[in-house]
């Protein structure tokens, strides 16, 4: 959406993420009053509505997790903190707690052996046609 891009793009620093949380939060509050029709032959409005809810609560996730991330790491370019901070060389989980987002830090566990093996094999790919990138 357009808040996403302009509060949560490419560079990202707190004060556009703080203002990008709020303007979701307010989206948020807003779609506590959507009027749902359900009939016997159509209950699309009630999919619109669990689908905007659930967008809401990926962007907020996915606020909430750079706000946390004071560092520039991988996708998470923060203009404010340009470089690696090692203490933060964590893995952050969002999840829900007594019905609001929680975002905690977990342990980033090494490669098993089996893994690296697996990495140590892989050949280079030149074409990636027909091949899912993210």
């Amino acid at each position: 959406s357009k808040i996403m891009w302009e509060y949560c793009g490419v560079v990202r620093d707190q004060d556009r993420l703080e203002i990008g949380l709020n303007k979701i939060k307010d989206l948020q509050l807003l779609s506590n009053d959507l009027e749902v029709r359900i009939d016997s032959f159509n209950c699309q409005d009630l999919i619109f509505a669990f689908d905007l809810e659930a967008s809401l609560i990926s962007a907020e996730s996915t606020i909430l997790s750079a706000i946390e991330r004071c560092e520039s790491r991988g996708a998470n370019q923060r203009s404010d903190y340009p470089h690696l901070n090692q203490s933060q060389n964590v893995n952050y989980r969002v999840g829900f707690e007594d019905e609001k987002l929680n975002v905690s830090p977990h342990p980033i566990h090494p490669l098993t052996n089996d893994m690296k093996e697996i990495i140590s094999r892989t050949k280079k790919v030149v074409d990636f046609k027909g091949k899912l990138i993210e």
